[in-house]
Order: C-alpha cells, then sequence, then structure tokens
C-alpha cells in the first residue's frame, strides 16, 4: 500500500500531465527517440482547428496603404495561428489535493483504495486515443517542458517565435466572440504590420488556441502551442521531463520488456492500468 500511495501522490501532482497514444507510437517513436512530435493545428478533425479564422478588418480614410497592410496582416494571421503553428496535446488531473494526507480520493465498501481523477485514468481518453485499451500513456513534467522549449528558443536564436501553454477553456456556441477577431487598419498603420500581430495574438493567444467547444471538456486538455517561423519545432525533446510510462488495461504483454527497458534508460516508474469489479488499480508486475 506505501508503494502504492507514492505513485499515486507522484502523478496526482499538478505538474504532470499526459499524453495519450498507441504503442507503435510510443515504442519506435517517442520513447525510442526521446521526442515527442508536434503537430500542426489545422490538421486536427476539429472545424474550429481546420478551418481559418476569417478575421475581419476595419478602418476610417481611403488609404490603400492601410487596406494592403491590413490584407499582410491577415495572411500572417493565418500562417501563424493555423498553417504553422504547431501544438501538443496532454491530459491534465483534476483540481486534486497535492499534499493531503491520503493520496487516494475515496475508498470502497472494503477499504480498498479507489483510484481516479487522475489524467491518465481517463476512460475517455485511453478509448479515443490510447488504442482502445491497449495502447500507452506517457506522464510529464510541464515545468521541465517548458524549460526545454525555452531552452531550444535561446539555443537556435529564433526571433519570430512565441510559444503557449496552458489548459484548455470549453464554452458553448458561440465559442469565440467575433468581435474580438477584428483588426483594427489604422493602429496597423501607426504600430506597423510586425509590432500589430505580435500585440493582437499576446491579447488574444486565449481564444486563438486554448477555446474548445463544450463537447470536447471531457478530455481535460492541457495544450502546448509553439510558432516559428523558421519551423525549428517539429519535436520536443522528452529526456528530462518524462516522468512515468503507463500502459493500458488491454496492452500487448509481448512489448512489456520494452517496456522496462525504456523505464530503465528514463530512470522512471512504469504501471499497467487495470480494470476489475469496476475499479481501476495500478499493477506493476505485469
Amino acid at each position: 500500500m506505501k508503494k502504492l500511495e507514492k505513485t499515486i501522490k507522484k502523478l496526482k501532482c499538478q505538474d504532470i500531465i499526459y499524453h495519450y497514444t498507441d504503442t507503435p507510437t510510443a515504442l519506435e517513436h517517442i520513447l525510442s527517440d526521446g521526442k515527442l512530435k508536434l503537430s500542426l493545428l489545422n490538421k486536427t478533425n476539429d472545424p474550429l482547428e481546420y478551418k481559418n479564422w476569417g478575421f475581419g478588418g476595419t478602418f476610417w480614410g481611403d488609404d490603400e496603404e492601410i487596406e494592403e497592410k491590413l490584407f499582410k496582416v491577415w495572411e500572417e494571421m493565418r500562417k501563424r495561428t493555423r498553417e504553422k503553428l504547431r501544438f501538443s496535446s496532454f491530459c491534465h488531473n483534476e483540481n486534486l489535493k497535492e499534499h493531503s494526507d491520503s493520496a487516494f480520493s475515496k475508498y470502497d465498501d472494503f477499504y480498498q483504495p479507489i483510484i481516479d481523477k487522475l489524467g491518465c485514468t481517463n476512460s475517455r481518453m485511453w478509448s479515443q486515443y490510447g488504442e482502445g485499451n491497449k495502447g500507452i500513456c506517457l506522464a510529464f513534467s510541464i515545468e521541465e517542458l517548458e524549460r526545454e522549449i525555452e531552452k531550444k528558443i535561446k539555443k537556435v536564436n529564433i526571433d519570430d517565435c512565441f510559444y503557449y501553454s496552458s489548459k484548455m477553456k470549453y464554452k458553448g456556441l458561440p465559442v469565440v466572440d467575433f468581435k474580438n477577431l477584428v483588426m483594427n487598419g489604422n493602429k496597423i498603420q501607426k504600430e506597423g504590420v510586425e509590432n500589430y500581430i505580435e500585440k493582437f495574438i499576446e491579447n488574444n493567444w486565449g481564444d486563438l488556441f486554448f477555446t474548445k467547444h463544450k463537447d470536447y471538456k471531457d478530455e481535460s486538455e492541457h495544450r502546448i502551442v509553439i510558432y516559428d517561423s523558421m519551423d525549428k519545432f517539429e519535436y520536443i525533446d522528452i529526456s528530462s521531463s518524462l516522468e512515468a510510462i503507463i500502459v493500458g488495461d488491454k496492452f500487448n504483454k509481448v512489448y512489456t520488456p520494452l517496456i522496462k527497458e525504456f523505464a530503465n534508460d528514463y530512470g522512471v516508474m512504469y504501471k499497467k492500468l487495470h480494470w476489475e469489479k469496476g475499479k481501476i488499480f495500478f499493477l506493476h508486475n505485469f
């Protein structure tokens, strides 16, 4: 019980986020290469993300230069918010008390711990992204992932770059207020195209990248988004951020030796999620 208590206390930390994937991707790419691949935002299956925003624009006067700059801003915004924006999605823990006396939220009638509310015990995520419970869930430290990104930005010296890391917000329709997407041509003329774009993204990044329809709320998503004009961020190094390897209930045991080997190489714990009698358990020996 003490070993399990220690495991749960580590995994329930709010610094921990979880990435679900299939077994081949985890073993042949992420763990073997030590890198997590970032996807292009406009390649998702969410219409709010694969379609361009259709930014609006207003300006006073009859200056053709303002109109030209407005079109230029729209074009650049399409690149930075859709076409060249990369991201990775994770599942976060519910707001659990990290330093409570017990690591468990509750017990059953036989005083056996019930493990729930962890980002790695999300049944919908296992079904949809974890290869129908045959896949793998990788636990990462948000702080270490962000530190690795910041280190790479400094190393490659990218000027035209931004990244954000945050939990997703979920709203009903309309998901985003269109008024927030209207560009001011006169301000563009005054501030310059690049300065205006940077300020616009800085002021609206929550709506642009971290707001989804409420139907997705059960995913409890934490997202990292990165844009750089040189396209250097196709991958994030995970050697310092990986915290645990968790396999699904239907995980094929033929791959167990590889899981143990990777866990030893990275110096992290490994567990198997096990369903029995309507409850979830963590198995170490599997």
